[in-house]
């Protein structure tokens, strides 16, 4: 389950059952397939970790919520159609939902992919695109009010804060050749008036979701990293 880059969201109030309900139907929304491939995971230091490599498998996602009732947290592993076309039948089209406890006691979910799924988002606009729309779908489906996709870095906190999406879209937005970023942040905590003066000279590249999120789809397929 090693990965290079993640979307990590911020905590619900929906219980564990209610959550993977969500995600089952996100997941065929956005071209994936859970593969019946689960995991137990333990914190450390926040963060969902394993103690080995043991994967249980399940007919369906609601058979993973009963299997998981008394964890602090869960793996899914899914396969990316997106991915597959791009990329063909690799490993890297093997991307994972982790469910699990956050700080305040509340469920938490990040979505893990390698570098080569990354990278091809770059490259790919319909890719990027399929990211973002997942980050969206899931942050209305399951009540997360943020979600940020860009490079794992497991020295910071696993649930992402208003501060951090702030933090990241300046960094990102002051530099136009850097593409490897996708916010979604709800507007009960972000308006559209102050994302677009967040993005400055990237203000043209905020979307507004009808559902009431802001939007920062700052993946740049044609620039590269920079």
């Amino acid at each position: 389950m090693s990965v290079s880059f993640e979307a990590r969201f911020s905590t619900t109030r929906l219980g564990l059952a209610d959550i993977i309900t969500q995600l089952d139907e996100v997941i065929s929304e956005c071209r994936m397939t859970f593969t019946g491939s689960i995991i137990q995971l333990y914190p450390h230091n926040g963060w969902p970790t394993v103690e080995g490599f043991d994967f249980s498998f399940v007919n369906s996602l609601a058979d993973a919520t009963l299997a998981a009732t008394d964890w602090w947290g869960i793996g899914i592993e899914c396969v990316s159609q997106v991915l597959i076309e791009g990329l063909g039948r690799t490993d890297a089209a093997e991307v994972y939902f982790n469910v699990f406890t956050g700080p305040d006691g509340q469920w938490t979910i990040s979505y893990n992919e390698l570098f080569r799924a990354f990278n091809l988002r770059l490259q790919l606009a319909e890719a990027a695109q399929n990211l973002t729309s997942m980050q969206l779908r899931l942050c209305e489906a399951g009540g997360f009010g943020i979600s940020i996709y860009d490079e794992e870095n497991h020295s910071r906190a696993p649930v992402p804060t208003l501060r951090n999406a702030e933090v990241a879209v300046k960094r990102i937005a002051n530099d136009p050749k850097r593409g490897y970023l996708s916010v979604v942040v709800s507007s009960k905590l972000m308006s559209y008036e102050r994302a677009c003066s967040l993005a400055g000279p990237r203000a043209e590249e905020v979307k507004l979701s009808i559902a009431g999120y802001v939007l920062f789809p700052f993946f740049a397929p044609t620039v590269g990293r920079g």
